[in-house]
């Protein structure tokens, strides 16, 4: 990894409340050496060292803002969301590169390895499927797109950390645990994931992680058998998966009246893991009801659950939180101050930070 001396400078410029943390800055990898002189003052992606894992906090890197400034400071991996098919050609044949190069730029001269989001999703509730892409019924045809699709990626970003091959394909809310019969599953039928790895793998250098990202598992047993169902039927059939990511989007439990099941979380994670891929907590968040007594108690407490879980799992490599400030939260819920992330509106950290922080630097179990 090159030099983060770009990211502190950026931090110290632009947001004088991004934390320092004493000693010589090292090249990012991963390693237990690490210990930050005075583990108070210890960034998340330096208490992640201890640990022995990557953390991030998902940005667009918007140009001018505080949260750019966090995100470079606390993190030392990177997510891309301009790959995602609906930006990056939203017209056929027409390509958009302006603001994925932007984030891109920003990610390499700080040093991150970015993992590239979305490959593929195509999801009843919410997706990234252009609308041009949805009128392909031929499954030749889509196959070509497909391919053309992963050989343009990696002709210009051959460097990828990770790529997202595929979001969410099993059903939202849990149903039966099978694949929701999607635009992909219905042209190309039930081996359609097989056909994604398989093609992007073809295009892809042998050093870029191929992912699996599903949502939702902590909540629903029923999916989370499924998502060990789908991963253990494409590693027996021979298919180019290397890690899954768990979303951990945790904002069920006010719609569902229940709360995530932490040990399902974990255990299923580790059942994944057994089977011989990583895994790595892709998209964390929680949104909390601010009728909620001691909201930000109860989400540090889920936040650190959340990180322990990872932790607990000896091939769990990765913690990415989905957004660094609460006003940019991703997704419109029926209460407007979600207040589901690490910053709150002033960019001050909350105690769901410290909870993180805290949780990484006591290590693994």
């Amino acid at each position: 990894m090159s030099s983060r001396g770009s990211k502190l400078l950026v931090a110290a410029l632009g947001l004088a409340m991004v934390f320092g943390c004493g000693g010589d800055d090292d090249d990012g990898g991963l390693g237990p050496e690490h210990v930050c002189a005075d583990p108070a003052d210890c960034r998340l992606w330096e208490a992640g060292q201890v640990a022995g894992v990557n953390f991030g906090l998902s940005s667009g890197f918007p140009e001018g803002s505080p949260a750019t400034a966090i995100a470079l400071a606390e993190s030392n991996i990177a997510n891309n969301h301009e790959f995602s098919w609906r930006a990056f050609e939203p017209t056929r044949d027409v390509y958009e590169f302006t603001e994925l190069e932007r984030r891109a730029a920003i990610a390499d001269e700080a040093g991150l390895p970015q993992n590239a989001f979305h490959f593929a999703w195509e999801n009843v509730f919410l997706d990234d499927f252009p609308p041009w892409a949805e009128t392909i019924t031929d499954p030749d045809e889509l196959r070509a797109e497909i391919r053309e699709r992963a050989e343009i990626i990696f002709e210009r970003y051959p460097n990828l950390a990770k790529i997202n091959v595929l979001n969410e394909p099993l059903q939202t809310l849990g149903g039966t645990g099978d694949l929701e019969e999607n635009h992909f599953y219905r042209v190309l039928g039930a081996g359609y994931v097989a056909e994604l790895f398989e093609i992007v793998n073809e295009a892809a250098p042998d050093s870029v992680e191929l992912v699996l990202n599903e949502n939702f598992v902590e909540y629903f047993p029923v999916k989370a058998e499924g998502l060990v169902r789908l991963v253990r039927d494409l590693l027996e059939a021979g298919v180019p998966i290397d890690s899954v990511g768990f979303q951990t989007h945790l904002m069920l439990t006010e719609l569902f009246d229940t709360e995530p099941d932490f040990a399902l979380l974990r255990s299923t994670m580790q059942r994944v893991a057994d089977l011989g891929v990583k895994v790595w907590i892709s998209e964390l968040d929680n949104p909390v009801d601010p009728a909620r007594e001691n909201r930000f108690e109860y989400q540090a407490e889920n936040y650190r659950k959340a990180v322990e879980a990872c932790l607990a799992v000896p091939q769990c490599t990765d913690i990415q939180v989905w957004g660094v400030q609460d006003t940019r939260f991703w997704f419109d819920l029926e209460y407007e101050d979600a207040a589901a992330l690490l910053f709150d509106e002033n960019f001050q950290p909350k105690p769901a930070y410290f909870a993180v922080r805290e949780a990484l630097l006591a290590g693994r179990p």
